[in-house]
C-alpha cells in the first residue's frame, strides 16, 4: 500500500482499506453463530475461514501488482526502484542516476524516531481491543445465549469499521498529527470503559448495543491507523532517505512487538476476574485494568504528541533567534552556478 500512495491523504485511504478485517470479524461473528445455533460441528467455524484465506490469498499471490510500475504506472513520488533525473543547461545535459535503495535493516528501522513508543502504545491499545473481543461474547453470555452473546459482541466490530476511517480523515485535516487524534479517541474511551467497569449489569440492552458500536469506533481508530498510515509516516523518516522499503519492516515491528504486549497482558485477565468474583464484583477489575492501559498507551505518545502540537512553533522560534545571531548568511537565488 506503501507503494501506490503518497503521505497526502494516507489516513483516509488506509483507513478505508483497513475496513477489510472488520468486516471479516462481522461476518465470521455472524456464520459462527449459525453454524452454532444449527447445531454443526463447531470446528467448522475453524475450517471454512482458513479454506477461503487460503484460496483468497493465491489469488492475491498471482493477481495483486508491487507496486505501479508493474502495470506500467507511475507516482508523483517514486519512492521505490531506480530513478533518473534529467536537467538541463542549454546544451549540456546532467543525467543523475539515483540507485535502488536497499532493505532496512531490523535495527535501523527499530531505532527510527517514535518507532518504539508507537510499537510498545500499539500493545496496549491492542490489549484493550483483544480483551474486548474476546471477553465481550464471554460476558453477555451470563445475559444471553452464546449464539446471541456472538451476534450482539459483532457490534464491537461495525464500530471499528467507521473508526479506522474517521481517525484517518480527521488527522488528514489536521496534516498529519496523527498522535494528538489518536490520544482524542483514547480520552474518549477512558469514561466509557469506566461506565462498563460500575454499571456493566445494569445496562439498558438498547445503551449497551450503542456503546459497544462507539468503543469500537474509538479503539478501531488509533489501532487501524497505527498499523497503517502512522507505520507508513514512520518509515518515510529523512534519517532513511525515503527508502519505501522500510515500511515493511516498520509494520512489522509495530504488529510484532504490540502482539507480545497483547498477549502477556491477556494472561492478567483471568486473575484481575477471579479478583473481582470473590470480591463480588465480577469483571469490574478487567475494566479498571483496560482504563491503565489506555493510559500508559497514550503516555507513550506523549513526546510525539508534543512535537505535533509545538515541534514547528519551537522550530521556528529557534530559526528566528540563530538568524539575529547571524547563524545563517543569506544565498541569492539569481547568481549563476
Amino acid at each position: 500500500m506503501g507503494n501506490w500512495f503518497s503521505s497526502k491523504g494516507r489516513g483516509l485511504i488506509f483507513g478505508l482499506w483497513t475496513c477489510h478485517q472488520y468486516i471479516g470479524d462481522i461476518v465470521a461473528a455472524i456464520a459462527s453463530g449459525y453454524i452454532l445455533h444449527a447445531g454443526y460441528d463447531w470446528r467448522l467455524c475453524i475450517v471454512i475461514p482458513a479454506l477461503v484465506n487460503g484460496a483468497w490469498a493465491f489469488v492475491n499471490f498471482l493477481e495483486v501488482p508491487n507496486k505501479p510500475s508493474d502495470v506500467g504506472l507511475s507516482k508523483a513520488e517514486e519512492e521505490n526502484g531506480s530513478s533518473r533525473i534529467t536537467t538541463s543547461d542549454q546544451n549540456k545535459a546532467v543525467v543523475v542516476i539515483q540507485e535502488r535503495p536497499e532493505a532496512v535493516g531490523f535495527l535501523q528501522a527499530f531505532m527510527l524516531p517514535n518507532v518504539l513508543n508507537y510499537a510498545i502504545a500499539f500493545g496496549f491499545f491492542k490489549l484493550v481491543n483483544y480483551a474486548m473481543f474476546f471477553q465481550l461474547p464471554v460476558i453477555l453470555s451470563s445475559h444471553f445465549s452464546p449464539s446471541t452473546s456472538n451476534i450482539i459482541s459483532s457490534l464491537y466490530s461495525v464500530g471499528m469499521m467507521p473508526g479506522g476511517v474517521v481517525c484517518g480523515w480527521v488527522s488528514d485535516l489536521y496534516g498529519g498529527k496523527r498522535a494528538c487524534v489518536i490520544a482524542t479517541f483514547m480520552g474518549i474511551l477512558c469514561p466509557l470503559l469506566l461506565i462498563f467497569a460500575l454499571y456493566m449489569d445494569v445496562i439498558p440492552v438498547t445503551l449497551l448495543l450503542a456503546l459497544l458500536a462507539l468503543m469500537g469506533c474509538l479503539v478501531g481508530g488509533p489501532n487501524n491507523i497505527i498499523t497503517s498510515a502512522v507505520a507508513a509516516d514512520l518509515a518515510d523518516d529523512p534519517s532513511i532517505k525515503g527508502n519505501n522499503k522500510a515500511l515493511g519492516t516498520v509494520t512489522g515491528i509495530i504488529n510484532g512487538s504490540g502482539s507480545v504486549t497483547a498477549a502477556l497482558g491477556q494472561l492478567a485477565i483471568p486473575i484481575l476476574y477471579n479478583w473481582g468474583k470473590e470480591a463480588e464484583v465480577g469483571y469490574r477489575y478487567v475494566w479498571y485494568f483496560l482504563i491503565v492501559c489506555t493510559i500508559v498507551g497514550t503516555s507513550l505518545l506523549g513526546s510525539r504528541i508534543t512535537k505535533e502540537l509545538y515541534g514547528d512553533a519551537e522550530g521556528a522560534s529557534l530559526l528566528n533567534q540563530t538568524q539575529r545571531r547571524g547563524g545563517y548568511e543569506s544565498i541569492s537565488t539569481n547568481e549563476k552556478v
